[in-house]
């Protein structure tokens, strides 16, 4: 499953300078590549990402960058970094935090449609409290059976106010022990942890790209649209966005059906 740091690496090849190489020393401070050879501060308050080792899977904001060490240093990881570990490193042009802000934007309207199976019916009760943190109900159908297969039904004389579930007058179920599914749509919860995994149904390269798409217009704005190359490189992220596989379409809401 992609992670918040899967997400962040791969929107940061995406807007800025990004680099990767294999560390000939380090610790849990400290990364050391003899191999680099940009200049001081190039990366410090940019973003690097362990591929490999012991603490793959993590990012740090890089607190300096020092060319006649070849280190990098960062806020401890816990683990140490070793000769050998893979990572990748970019400028701070689009810093760790600010990255982060975007792809949690593109996931806050990101809707997903969910299903929930908490609620039974009761004979003739027309009002059901919904479970906790499920609103926004697409569908509602009851269960045929008690016991699998279930064989659900839709339902299509039912309302969502304030909280509840209400079946219209003369339309609550008339029988006690039977399932209620309901299909509601939430968004992605917010992610912060590097490790935090988001649902598998959005596209990696979408989320991306979607945030790239943010990050270049709010570049855009803040720089009054006096670098025209970051125009070019918008309109490729939109174009980009548009081109990768999307997250499943929200689930439209069941017609309700008039009573008779």
């Amino acid at each position: 499953m992609a992670t918040l740091a899967d997400a962040t690496r791969a929107l940061a090849e995406k807007v800025q300078y990004a680099a990767e190489g294999t560390a000939t020393g380090g610790s849990a401070t400290t990364l050391i590549d003899t191999a680099r050879i940009e200049p001081d501060d190039q990366f410090t308050n940019g973003t690097i990402w362990l591929l490999s080792g012991n603490n793959i899977g993590k990012s740090a904001i890089i607190s300096g960058w020092v060319l006649s060490t070849h280190t990098f240093t960062f806020a401890t990881l816990t683990l140490l970094c070793a000769a050998g570990d893979l990572y990748a490193v970019t400028s701070p042009d689009y810093p760790k935090y600010v990255m982060i802000q975007a792809i949690n934007r593109v996931l806050a309207h990101t809707y997903l449609p969910k299903t929930d199976v908490t609620l039974v019916t009761v004979a003739d009760q027309e009002e059901y409290s919904l479970p906790t943190g499920v609103n926004d109900v697409r569908r509602v159908e009851i269960a045929e059976n008690t016991a699998t297969p279930y064989d659900y039904v839709p339902h299509y004389n039912w309302r969502e106010i304030e909280g509840k579930l209400r079946f219209d007058i003369d339309f609550a179920p008339d029988t006690a022990g039977y399932k209620i599914r309901l299909t509601y749509v939430t968004p992605q919860a917010a992610l912060s942890a590097d490790t935090t995994a988001f649902d598998t149904r959005i596209a990696l390269e979408w989320l991306a790209w979607q945030a790239a798409v943010i990050l270049f217009r709010q570049r855009i704005r803040k720089t009054e649209g006096k670098e025209p190359y970051i125009l070019a490189l918008y309109n490729d992220a939109v174009n980009m966005s548009r081109m990768q596989e999307n997250p499943p379409p929200v689930t439209p809401k069941d017609a309700h059906l008039a009573g008779y």
